[in-house]
């Protein structure tokens, strides 16, 4: 497809229609010129660079190589990009940096801690939306409208990093939050594995028949991350937020019974019996010491690395409830103090379209192009169970003001951890968050 592009500029350099120095048209020039997406062309542009033909400058455009580009390669430009605290995807990034130094030999990538400083930002789709909020990070929606076909993207995603109207972050990576289950423990037990249709007292069953504390077999890898717990009380038909009343609500009876639930579920994680946090709950299910927890495809590369057998299905839903999964983005952003911003936007387009294979091929998460779909799905069939899950995506958090998410966060385990009945102790938690965002207070202690 991308071919004919490459013999006709390649035919312009030799020729002398393209002469040393000349920039070659931009991307949507040719597309037009050719009638192909521009995908096409990109791959066109980077098959000519890899043979030296061309030379990118970013920001700049793309040029038959002179003297003067020869010198500028001797000299390099630096670009900070935040550190990834994740191990894998950080290693998955710095392969997309090298990658990016290559096709661009005047410009060294240099990692950086994430303290909003770097050129490029790194971040769920909470933390790109903070800094939106504060004004740290620069609005993308001009470089997205410029650059990026959307229709080739599950563009979905993008309303996530979006605050007031504007852009503030691309996701690179994401997944839904799904339940990821033991095969071999379910089948070794008899047990039949989860259904497409199942509710919440099937899960409370499935824990009950497999926990089995003198064999040291536990059911439930428990957590109190945020991005599980409140999907699990939206399929039970709770929620966290009244939008009529614009306030916190974790009192309703719906709400509190799932939260029952969901604390009762911890008396099947193994974390519970050994000591609280001593492994996270997807940490216990890839070394097999909980048969069930919710997961995202993030983990996928490291269970097949360890050969786990395990499957997938979609959280449990009361009947009569809409299905809802969180959405856990790994994004990009900009910073607004950044010197190098079209340097910076090149490198964050770079990972939205070459650095889209490394996250495929490492198995890490769900690469944000559509292509890769296809591909993982004929490979293996638990695949299409997180795809299935993109038209009922949500972000866990609902407020525009983030700040209040993490004292919300943390002010839950006293409802986890504590003595109180979980109705007293909601009731105490959605009092606390509500008057603390009432007198913009972010700062309160919590016993």
């Amino acid at each position: 497809m991308f071919e004919p592009v490459v013999e006709q500029i390649k035919q312009g350099i030799i020729s002398g229609k393209y002469k040393p120095g000349d920039a070659i048209p931009s991307e949507r020039v040719l597309s037009r010129q050719f009638k192909i997406s521009r995908m096409s062309v990109r791959k066109a542009i980077d098959t000519l660079v890899q043979a030296g033909y061309l030379v990118k400058k970013p920001g700049l455009g793309t040029f038959v190589p002179d003297e003067s580009t020869r010198q500028e390669q001797t000299g390099q430009v630096e670009l900070t990009v935040e550190h990834n605290p994740y191990p894998r995807s950080g290693l998955i990034m710095r392969i997309i940096a090298k990658s990016f130094e290559r096709h661009n030999p005047w410009v060294r990538i240099r990692f950086v801690p994430s303290s909003g400083s770097a050129d490029v930002l790194f971040g769920d789709e909470i933390r790109l939306r903070e800094l939106g909020q504060g004004g740290s990070i620069l609005p993308l929606d001009q470089y997205v409208a410029k650059d990026l076909e959307l229709d080739a993207y599950f563009s979905r995603l993008f309303t996530f990093l979006t605050h007031e109207g504007h852009l503030y972050g691309v996701p690179v990576v994401w997944s839904p939050v799904v339940v990821l289950y033991n095969r071999e423990i379910l089948e070794e037990l008899g047990l039949a594995p989860p259904s497409d249709s199942w509710c919440p007292r099937d899960l409370v069953e499935l824990c009950n028949a497999i926990t089995d504390p003198a064999e040291r077999r536990f059911a439930f890898g428990w957590t109190e991350n945020y991005k599980r717990w409140v999907p699990f009380v939206w399929n039970c038909g709770g929620r966290i937020y009244d939008q009529a009343k614009d306030r916190i609500t974790i009192s309703e009876k719906e709400t509190i019974e799932a939260l029952v639930t969901y604390r009762k579920l911890l008396e099947h994680s193994p974390a519970f019996r050994i000591k609280r946090d001593f492994f996270s709950s997807e940490q216990l299910f890839v070394a097999g010491a909980a048969a069930v927890v919710l997961g995202t495809a993030y983990l996928v590369g490291e269970l097949k690395r360890g050969r786990l057998q395990f499957g997938c299905a979609p959280m449990p839903t009361i009947e009569g409830v809409p299905p809802v999964s969180a959405v856990a983005l790994e994004a990009l952003g900009i910073s607004a103090g950044s010197e190098k911003r079209d340097l910076a936007w090149e490198f964050v387009k770079f990972a939205l379209t070459e650095g889209q294979r490394e996250y495929a091929h490492c198995r890490y998460g769900l690469p944000v192009l559509r292509q890769w779909e296809d591909e993982l799905c004929k490979e293996e069939p638990y695949y299409r169970v997180f795809y299935a899950q993109e038209p009922h995506l949500a972000s866990v958090w609902p407020l525009p003001d983030v700040r209040l998410l993490a004292m919300f966060s943390n002010s839950m385990t006293m409802l986890w951890y504590g003595q109180s009945e979980v109705e007293n102790a909601a009731q105490e938690v959605e009092a606390v968050i509500n008057l603390a965002r009432q007198r913009n207070m972010y700062q309160l202690p919590f016993g």
